[in-house]
């Protein structure tokens, strides 16, 4: 298993809020009775593109600080190194999933993950 190389975040301001908080805006799900009894399975699909350049919960990173670094990512840059991020320079699916969640081009990846 990799470990986190911290130094990379070190100077990072973070902004701690509740779950509350971080949820409130969050409307569930209004499953059918089907889904909730089991009858029928949820396939979630990600309906985001490349073209938008982002995937994580925008709201609840521009509340924690994050502004700077959502809009980054929403023009394909890396928000640690400031590169242009080209799907092509990923490594594999484990990579691209990583993207998915922090924005991180693959580089950046590999200096966090040790």
């Amino acid at each position: 298993m990799k470990s986190i190389n911290l130094n990379k975040i070190k100077d990072k301001v973070l902004k701690f809020i509740s779950t509350q908080e971080s949820l409130k805006d969050i409307e569930p799900i209004q499953w059918s009775k089907d889904v909730l009894s089991g009858k029928k399975k949820v396939v979630v699909y990600n309906s985001n593109t490349k073209k938008e350049g982002i995937y994580m919960n925008e709201n609840i990173m521009n509340k924690t600080g994050f502004k700077k670094e959502v809009e980054l990512v929403k023009n394909n840059i890396c928000p640690f190194c400031n590169t242009q991020i080209r799907l092509e320079d990923f490594r594999g699916a484990i990579s691209l999933k990583e993207f998915t969640i922090s924005g991180l081009c693959q580089d950046c990846q590999n200096d966090l993950f040790d």
